[in-house]
């Protein structure tokens, strides 16, 4: 499970790489995956080890911004959501749990502060996040319906693996009733074979 912990280690692996180069290069997509572009954003559905993340990403010149939600197996709603903003030498972000609603304008407001403290001016931000609520819309939307996917994928499991113990069980019954058959039958040999000798010992001995 993807943890607030592993998130972390994600960012600071991605503060790394924004020191090292101005632009991040983000991973192809492969069959699980979708895509879209809104505007000059980039709106992902990805898998993240055994969890998943809907991101939002732009590039441009020395800038690179991605915000993002984490899901959990067995979740209907999002665990976490994270901010990695990026200018030339410079990182800023973090993840953060999720306790209620995500709000775009909140969002919005902290991808500006985090720009901000890459010393971004004013004009490069209004720039930057043209088209945001609408690429937030599409992701917010993409996350609702993978939470309820992976919620709904997690009781199927659940219920298969209830099956699995039953069955289980029921086999373990049967093999212990046909031990206790075989050791009747045994037993019953055992004592006609006693009873054979005693019969033979019997006629043997005229006393």
């Amino acid at each position: 499970m993807h943890s607030l912990a592993s998130a972390r280690a994600a960012w600071t692996a991605f503060a790394l790489l924004a020191v090292a180069a101005p632009v991040a290069l983000w991973a192809q997509s492969d069959g699980s995956e979708r895509r879209r572009a809104v505007g000059d954003w980039m709106v992902e559905d990805v898998a993240e080890d055994t969890s998943r993340a809907v991101h939002i990403r732009r590039e441009e010149g020395d800038y690179s911004i991605d915000y993002h939600l984490w899901l959990e197996p067995g979740s209907d709603r999002v665990s976490a959501h994270g901010f990695l903003i990026g200018r030339l030498n410079c990182a800023r972000g973090g993840e953060e749990s999720v306790a209620g609603s995500i709000d775009a304008a909140a969002v919005r407001r902290r991808i500006e502060e985090y720009l901000g403290g890459c010393d971004a001016p004013p004009q490069d931000v209004a720039a930057l996040l043209q088209g945001y609520d609408r690429a937030f819309e599409l992701a917010h939307q993409w996350a609702d319906e993978r939470a309820a996917e992976m919620a709904n994928m997690d009781s199927t499991a659940a219920e298969m693996a209830a099956d699995n113990a039953m069955m289980a069980a029921s086999n373990v019954a049967e093999t212990d009733a046909n031990a206790a058959e075989a050791t009747l039958s045994m037993d019953a040999g055992s004592a006609d074979e006693n009873a054979t000798v005693t019969d033979t010992n019997t006629i043997a001995d005229p006393q």
